[in-house]
């Protein structure tokens, strides 16, 4: 005889189980198999390639990455269209990842195939990006949306994967060391301009010691090697 599914109500939840447990009159132990009412509640979170309907949303978890790791002072000059960034993450060797709840993106990583540095032939897997939404973390997204990042390593035949993280991060700083990821370098940045300006001289440094610089500069000029002999006014020539 076909046993039919047959439900046992456990803690005000419905649960179907096979039939079996109730067959031939015996009552045997009961085996649950899923609750009707669990399986319409649960969501799950996903990782996966961006789509071209995302780009939007990716706009958006972009922006807000940005102003995470970034001074408020400098976010403004530093935002992109949605067009542009799509074109920049749409390059051949840079890979989008999306982390998707509900319908809603709420993760991105952004990955990168390159050698592991200028001098070196070893090729390397780097996260440029990896952010998740701030009321979805703490939920293991990040650990999925880095997991995508081994497997790109694998098939690309990459010996190291590499992150690149907001010195002033110290959450996300914390989360790779915990994934293992060990400091290596610090990277330091300015522009050419301000790097410029600090070899001439033209700012930094104390008061007292650019005073000292010109008084250099001009003894240099003047070829004077001891300081001038101050006269008192009125005072007679010998």
């Amino acid at each position: 005889m076909r046993a039919t599914p047959a439900t046992q109500t456990i803690g005000g939840r419905a649960i179907f189980c096979c039939g079996e447990c109730f067959g031939g009159g015996m009552r045997q132990p009961f085996v649950p198999v899923i609750s009707l009412e669990v399986l319409m509640a649960r969501s799950w979170t996903v990782a996966r390639l961006v789509g071209h309907e995302d780009w939007a949303g990716v706009h958006r978890l972009w922006s807000d990455a940005l102003a995470d790791a970034t001074p408020a002072g400098d976010v403004a000059g530093r935002q992109v269209g949605a067009e542009r960034l799509e074109q920049v993450l749409s390059r051949p060797g840079v890979t989008t990842m999306v982390a998707e709840h509900d319908d809603d993106l709420v993760g991105l990583m952004v990955a990168t195939s390159n050698p592991l540095s200028g001098l070196t032939d070893s090729a390397c897997v780097t996260v440029e990006i990896l952010y998740v939404t701030p009321a979805r973390r703490g939920r293991g997204i990040g650990h999925l949306l880095l997991a995508k990042a081994a497997v790109l390593a694998e098939q690309t035949g990459a010996t190291h994967v590499v992150s690149n993280v907001p010195s002033q991060s110290r959450d996300l700083n914390r989360f790779f060391a915990r994934m293992g990821f060990a400091s290596t370098v610090t990277r330091r940045i300015t522009s050419p301009a301000a790097l410029r300006r600090r070899l001439s001289g033209e700012e930094g440094g104390r008061p007292f010691d650019k005073v000292l610089a010109r008084r250099r500069s001009l003894r240099a000029r003047t070829g004077l090697t001891q300081p001038l002999e101050i006269v008192q006014a009125g005072a007679s020539a010998s």
